[in-house]
This record gives structure tokens, C-alpha cells and sequence, in this order.
């Protein structure tokens, strides 16, 4: 598929966002692909919707994101560790306290637990020229799904010299909003 037809012709995006982005990329040159907290601060200077995290690295700092910026439930994590439905103070203080004994330990991921909803893969591949190939279970989209695929597509096409591959998964189809909760993007080879 062409980028053109996904790309409206006023954009939806900042047009700041491209520089934003070739920054993180830069940053990130020579990885096979951005981790999922980069990869969604990415896809986040477009607009697109993500689940909210961030890394905290006390219990104060855990509660207190968890209390005015994630929201409840949340989960906390730190590679393979993971505790989910975290709904007041006193558990995330709990979490924090088992997972801070590990080995090395530097500090956790706070993450939103999202609600069950309609789940979608999207995955977008890019060629240089601009073209764009859109595999996933997309079809028959919500207004919701479309205008998250067209910023996903003005990304795409701002930078289809730098990402040779944009995935999401999952995609989670809410009443109320759409949020991307997996993320990971390649960058091209030798062009970051």
C-alpha cells in the first residue's frame, strides 16, 4: 500500500514531531529495535496513543506516580518479576519493597493496567521510498483505529528512511479511547 492514501493531506501530527523523533532514533542508533518505552515515546511525540509508564526507583516515587500520573490498577515490573492489579498505595508499596530485593536492582517499571477490550496487532513496514505494507488485523476499523493508523502512517512516512518497521501489539479498543500497550520499532540499518 502507498503511504499517500493513509496520510491525509492536512496533518494530523506536529510537524515538530519528525525531529523529536530522528532525536530518539539517534540515540538509539545501532539497536536491531527500540525497547518498548522508547519505541512509545516515539509513536507519543505523534500523537498515538500509548499506556502510560515510567521508571521509578523508590517506593515514594512509585507511589506517588501510581497516585497522580498511571493511575490505578497498575502493575510494576522489572524483567520477568511483574505484579499486576496493583489498586492502592499499601500494594504497590509491597511490590516495591519484593522486587527492590532483587539482584541489581536499579529501579522498576510502574505501567497502566489497561481494561480488557477488543485487542489488534498492527504492523507496518516501510520501504525507503515510502511505501507502506500494513499487516495485522486492522480490517474493518473504528473511527478510532483509523485516525491512530494515520498518525501511524504520517510517522511512517516522515521517517521511511530511518524505521524500516513499526508494531503494535496489543491494540486495545476501549468504549471510551484507543491505546497502544505493546510497541517496538526497527530502525534501518545504517540510516539512524
Amino acid at each position: 500500500m502507498r503511504a499517500a492514501p493513509l496520510v491525509p493531506v492536512n496533518r494530523l501530527t506536529d510537524p515538530a514531531a519528525a525531529e523529536i523523533a530522528r532525536a530518539i532514533l539517534a540515540r538509539s542508533s545501532g539497536v536491531e529495535a527500540l525497547d518498548g518505552w522508547t519505541s512509545k515515546v516515539l509513536l507519543a511525540a505523534y500523537g498515538v496513543p500509548v499506556s502510560r509508564q515510567c521508571l521509578v526507583q523508590s517506593r515514594a516515587a512509585a507511589i506517588e506516580a501510581a497516585t497522580e500520573e498511571i493511575g490505578f490498577p497498575c502493575a510494576l515490573e522489572l524483567g520477568a518479576f511483574r505484579r499486576g492489579g496493583l489498586r492502592e498505595p499499601a500494594e504497590i508499596a509491597a511490590a516495591y519493597d519484593e522486587i527492590s530485593l532483587r539482584p541489581g536492582f536499579a529501579g522498576a517499571w510502574l505501567h497502566e493496567v489497561v481494561a480488557d477490550g477488543v485487542s489488534r496487532r498492527i504492523r507496518v513496514s516501510i520501504r525507503q521510498d515510502g511505501e507502506l505494507r500494513l499487516d495485522g488485523n486492522a480490517a474493518g476499523a473504528d473511527p478510532a483505529l483509523a485516525g491512530m493508523l494515520a498518525m501511524v502512517a504520517e510517522l511512517a512516512q516522515d521517517l521511511c528512511d530511518a524505521i524500516a518497521a513499526i508494531e503494535l501489539d496489543p491494540v486495545i479498543l476501549l468504549p471510551d479511547r484507543i491505546v497502544a500497550v505493546g510497541a517496538a520499532i526497527a530502525p534501518r540499518r545504517g540510516n539512524t
